[in-house]
């Protein structure tokens, strides 16, 4: 039967491009669609309401992909801003056939996205689902721009292939201003390219490293857990996971002892405690940690603070588990973000209902419902709080005053990142759950959503999964995101004194390597915390002579509060061109296992003066590099901290001198370094006549010139190098041997 109006005769404008396929990823984001791909610009017009701008079209072996650009937001399965937007397509390139929708088409599929359904113009006709054309849309919230997948292969009334040609013809209007593209007179053809893309990589659904922190958002679909048909299916899931935190939704009726007593039983800790678990309305969150505080005035949001491994992590979390309230209820929603929103920025600052340490890492995830107005999404991001009367100003969410991050966790098997899906329900497939973070605090390192009908049977078994069980389990599928905590990163350039001596014999600007040359520079660190690195660091890389190692330093992070108390310390190594580097020999960004944070940054020798930041410097994972070398009363804290004496031009070195590890360089007197000199070379078991000039080889702390070896007098000694510092210090103005070089480090 054929389904059209007669129209008198007319000419067609033929719109035909250069079809291409493409690895389209349905996630509302648009940076995969290029303009290479084939466009439709529609032309300028005066539009009431929504104006139509562009398509863009592309396919691969199993959808056609469709992106539509208007000039303002809209929800495309909604009218919440006024629209009536079809698709319609000639899918046999056939205009005698199908609906005679417009000049030069004859439509086999109409599909109507606010009424939720599709019109199927073949013999005979009729009305099909989203599901049964397998469409895919992203986003789920308003937006000026929306990418649609529709399947290919499918056969929407069970008996008749939606595309019979290579060729189709694509019209998209909208009903409430009549705004249509292409407009009449005109037809946009678009032929599949069965060029094979790019095939998708299934995303390992296992950990990378037992360190990474997973967190899980997960809606039960009405207390799923307590459903016994649905029980083994959650068990295997949950299991194949291996999570360290959950967040539960729906489940208002499961008791916190119940869920406690599942994941002890599914992942036994071997602790004391086992799994902690805490409840607030529907959500219940559990985590292999213990959680120390719970928050429960915010709306269908939960927030907990858990305690991380200070061994481990340094910090604690915060996590808040969230269920918005669902469909057309955007006021409803806005409110609980608004709300959200004004407990971080409590929990940034001083006094309220909550105050957090600086920098401690937070997370919001879980079922949002955000199928209305992205503006919440916006709040959520961005900390643009709405009802200001209510819950204050909003301002940025993060601990450095920027937005949050909203992980795009993509289906573990398909270019998709939707987190429910339910084909007896009128929608398709939405992201509904989602990731929210600090991403000044953590990183993202993997994430995904499990859906277990789309994997094969080999990836099934590798994690003892079945093919249904996430559609069994609920509507909704696990939202993963695997988390690093973010450490504060320093690149600090010092030069060291005796490492640069008088008569200087290195090349220009670097300093000597005695004791790498002579392979005298051990490789368990000399400091406090005997960090080791592999010998082959102290080879020689050629025409990179200015990288290689000169000894091991120690670094230390200083309370912002009281530059005397160190938070942190550990050893790294120093190259000739004054990089302090990690033991790898070559990373200039120094990992600290700390959070990011101000801090005061010093650097200590074994036997040279430490040296410290003059004011307190913003570390995070960027690397901050702090050149000691340069101009020292700008950068160093205290009175001549430094020096420039024995040294290349224009640079400052660490005082040299310090044997007796006191924080003084001193040639006589009460607490003097150079008899600890004489006494070790007299001393010596070589040393049968006790010769002050008898000279030691090794790596030792009274090497002041870290030459390699250690003498009291003769060729190369070492004591006229403190007594030269002591009496050329700004400070001696009376020239006495018995001068005090005081280290600058405040102490306790």
């Amino acid at each position: 039967m054929k389904l059209r109006y007669v129209f008198a005769f007319f000419i067609l404008n033929m719109h035909l491009a250069n079809s291409q396929s493409a690895a389209i990823t349905i996630d509302g984001i648009f940076d995969d669609w290029d303009s290479s791909l084939t466009t439709y610009v529609d032309t300028n017009e005066t539009i009431s309401g929504i104006d139509l701008l562009e398509i863009q079209v592309t396919n691969d072996d199993e959808f056609l992909f469709i992106k539509i650009k208007a000039n303002q937001e809209f929800d495309l399965t909604d009218d919440t801003i006024t629209q009536e937007l079809g698709l319609f397509i000639d899918t046999d390139n056939d205009t005698n056939t199908g609906f005679d929708i417009q000049q030069g088409y004859g439509s086999e599929l109409g599909l109507l996205f606010t009424r939720l359904y599709g019109h199927y113009n073949v013999t005979p006709y009729s009305q099909v689902s989203m599901s049964d054309l397998k469409v895919r849309a992203a986003p789920t919230v308003t937006s000026d721009e929306f990418e649609i997948a529709i399947g290919r292969h499918v056969l929407p009334d069970g008996a008749n292939p939606l595309f019979t040609s290579s060729t189709i013809k694509i019209l998209i209007k909208n009903d409430s201003n009549f705004d249509r593209v292409p407009n009449i007179g005109d037809v946009f053809t678009y032929t599949f390219d069965e060029t094979p893309v790019s095939a998708y990589t299934p995303i390992d659904i296992n950990k990378g490293t037992s360190e990474h922190i997973r967190i899980v958002a997960y809606n039960t679909l009405l207390d799923g857990l307590l459903d016994v048909n649905r029980l083994d299916d959650f068990e295997r899931i949950i299991k194949s996971l291996n999570p360290d935190i959950v967040g539960f939704i729906e489940s208002a009726a499961t008791s916190e002892t119940y869920v406690k007593s599942l994941f002890d039983a599914w992942l036994p800790l071997g602790t004391v405690d086992g799994w902690y678990v805490k409840k607030h309305g529907g959500e219940v969150t559990v985590s292999r940690w213990e959680i120390t505080q719970q928050w429960n005035h915010l709306t269908r949001q939960f927030p907990v603070l858990i305690d991380l491994p200070d061994t481990i992590y340094h910090t604690d979390l915060l996590f808040t588990n969230a269920h918005l309230s669902c469909c057309g209820a955007d006021t409803s929603r806005q409110d609980q973000v608004d709300q959200y929103a004004a407990f971080i920025l409590d929990a940034k600052t001083a006094g309220g209902l909550i105050d957090l340490p600086k920098n401690t890492p937070f997370v919001y995830g879980g079922d949002l419902n955000l199928v209305g107005f992205a503006q919440q999404l916006e709040t959520l991001k961005t900390g643009d709080i709405q009802n200001t009367a209510t819950y204050g100003q909003g301002a940025p969410l993060d601990w450095d005053d920027t937005d949050l991050k909203e992980e795009n966790c993509l289906q573990a098997d398909v270019r998709m990142n939707y987190t429910w899906r339910s084909d007896t329900q009128a929608f398709p497939p939405g992201k509904l759950d989602f990731i929210i973070f600090s991403d000044f605090t953590l990183k993202a390192e993997k994430s995904f959503v499990l859906q277990t009908e789309l994997m094969s049977t080999t990836r099934l078994t590798n994690y003892n999964l079945q093919q249904t069980d996430t559609g069994n389990a609920s509507d909704h599928f696990p939202v993963v995101t695997d988390f690093s905590i973010k450490t504060a990163t320093v690149s600090p350039v010092v030069y060291l004194q005796g490492a640069g001596s008088n008569p200087y014999t290195g090349e220009e600007g670097l300093m000597r390597d005695d004791l790498r040359r002579n392979s005298l520079v051990p490789t368990i660190s000399p400091h406090q915390d005997a960090l080791t690195c592999d010998a082959n660091v102290f080879n020689t890389t050629i025409g990179e002579e200015n990288n290689d190692i000169v000894d091991w330093v120690y670094i230390e992070l200083r309370d912002v509060e009281n530059n005397s108390q160190v938070k942190y310390a550990r050893s790294a190594l120093l190259q000739r061109d004054g990089d302090i580097v990690d033991v790898d020999g070559v990373s200039t960004a120094v990992k600290l296992n700390v959070p990011p944070a101000d801090y005061y940054v010093a650097v200590r020798h074994r036997n040279h003066l430490g040296v410290m930041t003059i004011g307190e410097v913003q570390l995070s994972s960027n690397i901050v590099i702090i050149d000691f070398s340069q101009d020292s009363s700008f950068i160093s804290y205290g009175s001549n901290p430094q020096t420039q004496s024995g040294i290349p031009s224009g640079r400052y070195a660490m005082w040299a001198g310090n044997v007796n590890n006191d924080a003084i360089i001193q040639y006589s007197g009460t607490t003097p370094d150079t008899p600890i000199i004489l006494s070790t070379v007299l001393n010596d078991v070589g040393n049968f006549l006790n010769f002050p000039t008898y000279t030691i080889t090794g790596y030792h702390v009274n090497d002041v010139n870290m030459d390699g070896n250690i003498q009291y007098t003769g060729t190369t000694p070492d004591t006229p190098f403190i007594l030269q510092n002591v009496l050329s210090h700004p400070g001696n103005f009376l020239n006495f041997s018995t001068y005090q070089i005081m280290e600058q480090l405040p102490e306790n």
